[in-house]
């Protein structure tokens, strides 16, 4: 079987005939689904050094992927349908113990690294609790050779891997020992390569990390303090070989600190010292690391808590412990105290240089730049730029000290005015861009800076400079921010002239962004549709160059809000601007279907159906119709469910009697795609488009003549598992039956199919308990079997006695599960198609269950009481895909007895059953009847 093995791996991984290679791996797969033993022969093969090199290699690749797939995959025992693990614990130990032995045995080459990878795959699963044998080894190599490459790099994964432990054993402490033992010595610079340092560097910082902090507390002041003594060393050897150890272990200390807050409080003068060091650097990477360590120190909010808020952190923490921490606190304040009274100054001089935004960036860079400088959206801060991480760096130290940085910038402010201006180039940029982001801090800290913005913007405004007019553009953004509802007026005056005279896509952008300021806060009225004719030309511009997703939101924020404040205006005027604009021509052109489009185009629906409900229901919104037609006869196929979502909001908010807008042009487009919507799988969508049905329906688009022609795609569609899609279904057809109420028309014939499926989740004994009852599928399904009661009684029950369930399991099944009811209308049904089927109920049965129909009659006349004030709909509800159509309601309402009627129709007939079958002496029935009362 070797040889076999070996043809078939060699052709699987070599073979340029494909049927040939097909067959081989057609081979391999089905020996690793039958045979569990497969690792074992791969292994012996791979244990033959005297084997063909290329095929122990291929034969390790394909035992690496047979683990990765089967390690704790599951099988099935012959001939039964009980489950067992595809690999015995025996095996596991077996496999374990040979990938061992072959990678101590191999000299450094691919197979010993694909032996690496293997151990790896092995330890995220089993280490180190089920795979003890591993530290052993770990410990005798590291005795043998401890500067094996291979075996650190082992090492540095196993310790990402280790679950946190509360204590380190024999086998650990023998680790840690010859790792410190190597990594502690200032002179194993000269012993060790570079590579080989850095790779020890994370070893120890990894193990340190692998547990939990009460195992390092004692230690860890001394650990830390070893650290910086390492990195000031690396620094003072100024050599660039050393910058990624350098990078690594600010890094690590940054993490550290978070970790230990409150056990390094008495070094933390040095790890400041070091922070402000490595911002100091010349070397680019070393910066980066020093203002990503800056920044998480500052955002360590812990250390910033007054006393009552840190207090509330201490829960299940020892009483010497909390007073460790509030110690500590004490102790770290005078601290930062004196760190930013000492070096605020410094960092601030260093952040000014380090600001100046580079010119040779792009456009749409330069923008999220100023817009996305928060380090939590920052996905890989190392590979931030300087600029970004800078900016960060210095609204986090105002924020922090605020007083202190306000002194030292209104200094720089004075002297950069007395000099009328007339300063470095370079540091002038740098404050006008830290003066940008000094009345976004002003917001979140409600206190005052006392900046001279009138001379400012006066300087801004009279030069020529790209630089300087962008500066300006910002500064009117965020000024907006802190200003009274007077200086609103006069920002936005000068945003409007900034934006007509600028042709630059970043002053455009950002007055653009002062204007959706303005929209969003000012409280007064101003000419809005005018405002709009004006902003929409260059909107229009930016939307059609622009492509980040982020950036182009804030844009059509501000077009939705410029038409919401349109609304009270004439809709005219309005639909010219937008016509004029080239808005219809851009959303044909640039928002279509394409994946690399898909995140805009949800955007651009958002924003239409903010809008769509901004207005009162019935209002003329042809300028939001028209802009809707556009991007939906785009992206009608692309089975993207936002454009469906659009679709149906548009057809629940036409108003006949109003004629809002011309529907008839989005009914054509919907029929000529029909078919095409009918064909998606997608559950989300299939919800959403059944629902489009239902609205077609009571419109009229389609009549009851229309249902055999949808009968089939519903029985398929409710025959889904997923109750979303089910409920979409029950809702459909409530309207179908409605409908041929209406036309007093009785027959459920065409229904057979999808009654039997109904009936059939009727009978299933588990309900969802979990869910709220409003929510449950039960409702649907009770009130969707009342409809069919209603229509047609005789042949439905006709129907169920030919389905085999008889007409007492119905009845337990139905009342059952009815007692969850709730809503008055869901109640009503349901008392109405009992009083329908009383006469075919026997004594017993009525005794059964007329406690509870007493009990339901009995809240819902209660309900009537209440005289619940009708629900307005708000934006919000009229967003909802499960907002009630009110053309449904409306005939819904014909179908219902009033509620004076339904009174006299239950006691009459309750009356009546009850004298006929001569219960008024039985103790339930008088019992119920009391609840009557």
């Amino acid at each position: 079987m070797q040889n076999q093995l070996c043809e078939r791996i060699f052709a699987a991984y070599t073979s340029i005939d494909q049927n040939l290679r097909k067959s081989a791996e057609e081979y391999l797969n089905n020996l690793e689904e039958q045979d569990s033993n497969l690792s074992f022969y791969l292994l012996e093969i791979i244990s033959i050094q005297q084997q063909n090199s290329q095929i122990r290699l291929f034969t390790i690749i394909l035992l690496k992927n047979v683990i990765k797939r089967k390690w704790n995959a599951f099988g099935f025992k012959v001939g039964s349908e009980q489950r067992k693990k595809f690999y015995q614990e025996d095996q596991k130990k077996q496999i374990k113990t040979q990938i061992l032995s072959i990678y101590c045995q191999e000299v450094i080459g691919q197979i010993k690294q694909e032996a690496l990878q293997i151990l790896l795959e092995i330890c995220e699963n089993d280490y180190p609790f089920r795979y003890p044998e591993l530290l052993q080894y770990i410990n005798q190599q590291l005795q043998v050779n401890n500067q094996d490459q291979q075996l650190f790099l082992l090492l540095k994964q196993l310790f990402k891997f280790m679950q946190k432990n509360q204590q380190k054993n024999d086998q650990y402490n023998l680790i840690w020992e010859k790792i410190a033992q190597q990594w502690i010595p200032n002179d194993n610079l000269n012993k060790y390569s570079q590579h080989f340092l850095l790779l020890l560097d994370k070893v120890f910082t990894n193990f340190i990390l692998s547990y939990q902090p009460i195992v390092f507390q004692n230690d860890i002041q001394q650990i830390f303090r070893i650290i910086l003594q390492k990195i000031a060393l690396l620094l003072e050897k100024n050599q660039q070989q050393y910058n990624k150890n350098i990078t690594h272990l600010i890094s690590k200390c940054s993490k550290l600190f978070e970790i230990y807050t409150f056990d390094l409080s008495q070094i933390l003068p040095d790890y400041l010292q070091l922070l402000s060091i490595s911002i100091n650097s010349n070397n680019i990477q070393i910066i980066k690391s020093g203002l990503i360590a800056f920044i998480r120190f500052q955002k360590l909010s812990q250390l910033f808590l007054p006393l009552d808020k840190l207090q509330l952190t201490f829960k299940n923490k020892p009483v010497e412990r909390q007073q460790h921490i509030l110690n500590m606190q004490q102790i770290i304040n005078q601290i930062l105290q004196q760190f930013y009274e000492k070096e605020s100054q410094n960092f601030l001089q260093k952040i000014l240089v380090l600001i100046n935004q580079s010119n040779e960036i792009g456009i749409e860079d330069m923008i999220e730049q100023e817009e996305e400088n928060e380090f939590e959206k920052i996905l890989h801060p190392k590979d931030a730029e300087v600029f970004n991480l800078a900016l960060i760096a210095v609204e986090l130290l105002i924020f922090r000290a605020p007083q202190i940085c306000q002194n030292i910038l209104q200094g720089y402010i004075d002297q950069t005015i007395q000099a009328q201006f007339q300063v470095n180039p370079k540091v002038l940029d740098g404050l006008l861009i830290i003066i940008g982001l000094i009345p976004k801090i002003q917001s979140k800290l409600k206190i005052s800076f006392q900046i001279q913005y009138p001379v400012i913007l006066q300087y801004l405004q009279s030069s020529n400079q790209l630089t300087h007019q962008r500066r300006l553009s910002i500064l009117l953004n965020r000024l907006i921010l802190i200003v009274d509802q007077n200086q609103i007026l006069q920002f936005l005056e000068q945003a409007g002239t900034l934006l007509s005279k600028n042709n630059d896509s970043v002053v455009q952008y950002q007055c653009l962004l002062c204007i959706k300021q303005v929209a969003t806060n000012y409280n007064g009225n101003l000419a809005w549709t005018q405002i709009l004719v004006t902003v929409c030309p260059f909107l229009v511009q930016l939307l059609k160059n622009l492509v980040r997703t982020s950036i182009i939101n804030p844009l059509l924020e501000l077009l939705t809000k410029l038409i919401e404040k349109c609304q009270n205006e004439q809709s005219e005027v309005v639909i010219i601007a937008i016509r004029n604009s080239g808005l219809l021509e851009l959303m044909k052109s640039k928002f279509q279907e394409a994946e690399e489009n898909t995140l805009i185009i949800e955007q651009v629906c958002q924003m239409l159906k903010t809008l769509i409900v901004a207005y009162p229901i019935g209002s003329q919104i042809s300028h939001i119709f028209e802009m809707a037609l556009v991007l939906i006869r785009n992206n009608i196929n692309s089975k993207q469910t936002c454009i469906l979502e659009l679709t149906l909001l548009l057809l629940r908010e036409y108003e006949d009697q109003y004629k809002n807008f011309q529907i008839n042009e989005l009914i054509i487009l919907l029929n000529q795609n029909f078919n095409s919507l009918l064909s998606d799988t997608s559950q989300i969508n299939s919800c959403v488009f059944i629902s489009i049905i239902e609205e077609l329906y009571l419109l009229g688009v389609f009549t009851i003549n229309d249902i055999q022609n949808h009968i089939t795609y519903i029985e398929n569609k409710y025959s889904q598992k997923d109750n979303n899609v089910k409920n979409s279904i029950l809702g459909l057809t409530t309207t179908m039956i409605l409908l041929i109420l209406n036309q007093n028309r009785k027959d459920i014939g065409i229904f057979t199919g999808l009654i039997q499926l109904i009936i059939n989740d009727l009978l299933e004994p588990k309900m969802n308990e979990t869910l709220e009852n409003k929510f449950r599928i039960e409702i649907q399904i009770i009130s969707i079997l009342n409809r069919f009661i209603i229509l047609a009684r005789n042949d439905f029950f006709t129907f169920v006695q030919q389905n085999n369930v008889t007409f007492d399991n119905y009845l337990q099944s139905w009342l059952k599960k009815s007692e969850i009811l709730e809503s008055e209308k869901t109640i009503k049904l349901n008392i109405i198609a009992f009083l329908i089927i009383i006469d075919q109920l026997e004594p017993n049965q009525f005794i059964q269950y007329f406690i509870l129909i007493a009990k339901q009659f009995a809240r819902y006349l209660k309900m009537q009481k209440k005289n619940q004030p009708q629900i307005q709909l708000t934006p919000t509800n009229r967003l909802s895909q499960h907002r009630t159509s009110s053309r449904k309601e409306i005939i819904r309402q014909t179908q219902m007895h009033n509620e004076e009627n339904l009174q006299q129709f239950f006691n009459q007939i309750i009356q009546d059953y009850i004298i006929r079958h001569n219960l008024q002496q039985d103790q339930v029935v008088i019992q119920a009847s009391q609840i009557l009362i």
